[in-house]
């Protein structure tokens, strides 16, 4: 069905992900997704849909997650682009402003593009989670909450019920890959 939607551009996505899976002899979250603007040509991102970048953090095979003052929800730690900022920009923004550390430039990776019902929002409103990867400067003691940010927290597969809907998808997927408990 999305091939009749979306035409051309989905068909040669496909082949262009076939191709790189092959070749790379991996398969990651994104890899059967579609680009944010393919996604939107096709009709699957409305204007409820929120845009967001998130970081994973892993350590001792747990995930780094934040939790807000006056929420209760854990959520990955990142935020979303200001005009005319790159991922990587708005990433290492986002980082330094919640847990006062740098994110190394240049060494961001994508892990994989979640899509799930977004916490505290309108009824149908979507959350995209884009997820990267990435170095940062010093270490782990020094990953501490500033500004909304209360608290830190390091969850396994275990806790994913005190996450967000897509922090529960990033922690399914990570399970399944074998990299979290």
């Amino acid at each position: 069905m999305l091939a009749v939607v979306a035409g051309p551009m989905l068909v040669l996505y496909i082949r262009y992900r076939i191709m790189n899976c092959r070749m790379t002899g991996r398969e990651r979250a994104d890899d059967w997704l579609l680009p944010p603007h393919a996604n939107r040509c096709a009709g699957l991102i409305s204007d409820m849909d929120i845009d967001k970048l998130a970081w994973i953090c892993i350590t001792g095979r747990r995930v780094l997650f934040a939790r807000s003052r006056g929420r209760q929800t854990a959520y990955l730690p990142g935020g979303k682009r200001e005009p005319g900022e790159t991922d990587e920009a708005a990433l290492v923004r986002e980082i330094r402003e919640e847990l006062t550390v740098r994110l190394v430039a240049g060494s961001l990776r994508l892990e994989g593009v979640f899509r799930a019902p977004a916490d505290g929002q309108a009824p149908g409103a979507m959350v995209t989670l884009r997820c990267y990867a990435a170095d940062f400067e010093g270490a782990m003691v020094d990953i501490r909450p500033s500004a909304e940010i209360e608290e830190i927290l390091w969850y396994s597969h275990a806790e994913r019920d005190r996450c967000s809907a897509a922090g529960q998808l990033v922690l399914d997927w990570l399970k399944e890959c074998g990299r979290i408990n």
